[in-house]
């Protein structure tokens, strides 16, 4: 197991991970910035979206935000590698959906020049190393929040011809295309399908919304 340190001043120590945070029961008491113990991530979370959570020996929890990994040897007194966390936020002020919403309109402004988010927003960007070549190619950026071609671009095609969208028929022939060489930037059919669906199919903005939030959010 690694060794792990505390970053924050304070950090409550749980006998179980809660769904969502700040969560009063559970707590078995109060670590200290600059505790340190064995622990090891827990993989299966009740809600991901409040961030890593490890475990010690004595099956305890701890938040993974107020946590770093002090390597072997090092100490953690002198490790300037270890990032001191200021304000443990997460442990004290609650994600509400008005405070989810707001996260969500600041990068949709950020990606598509609006908080709403431009469903249909289609760039090609050459931005994509290739790793074989390594040099940058053009590849298609789509959607509200704007996933690429070479990421998960499929994935959220894949979802919207599941849900049989009113351009599931155009797009469903690229399905095993996507993310793979050469680039579909240079296919008008599939790129204006794409801007059509995000523009006019509630069903597409409806994939996207899900697939955002559960890909990126």
């Amino acid at each position: 197991m690694p060794q792990l340190i505390v970053t924050a001043n304070k950090l409550n120590k749980r006998g179980s991970i809660p769904e969502n945070l700040p969560e009063p029961s559970g707590i078995l008491g109060v670590v200290n910035k600059g505790y340190t113990f064995e622990g090891s991530e827990v993989l299966e979370v009740p809600n991901a979206a409040i961030g890593k959570w490890y475990q010690d020996r004595d099956n305890s929890f701890y938040w993974g935000g107020a946590l770093s990994i002090v390597g072997e040897g090092q100490d953690p007194d002198n490790n300037p590698s270890i990032n001191v966390v200021r304000n443990i936020s997460v442990e004290v002020s609650p994600i509400t959906v008005l405070v989810k919403n707001k996260i969500e309109q600041v990068v949709n402004a950020f990606e598509t020049g609006s908080a709403q988010g431009r469903y249909g927003t289609l760039v090609k960007l050459k931005d994509y190393k290739d790793p074989y070549t390594n040099t940058f190619i053009v590849q298609v950026t789509y959607g509200r929040s704007q996933t690429t071609e070479f990421s998960h671009l499929e994935e959220l095609v894949q979802d919207y011809v599941k849900n049989k969208g009113q351009y599931a028929n155009v797009l469903s022939p690229y399905l095993g295309r996507i993310g793979q060489k050469p680039s579909l930037a240079t296919d008008d059919v599939f790129c204006n399908a794409l801007i059509d669906a995000g523009k006019n199919d509630l069903i597409m903005k409806k994939c996207q919304d899900d697939f955002f939030d559960a890909n990126f959010y």
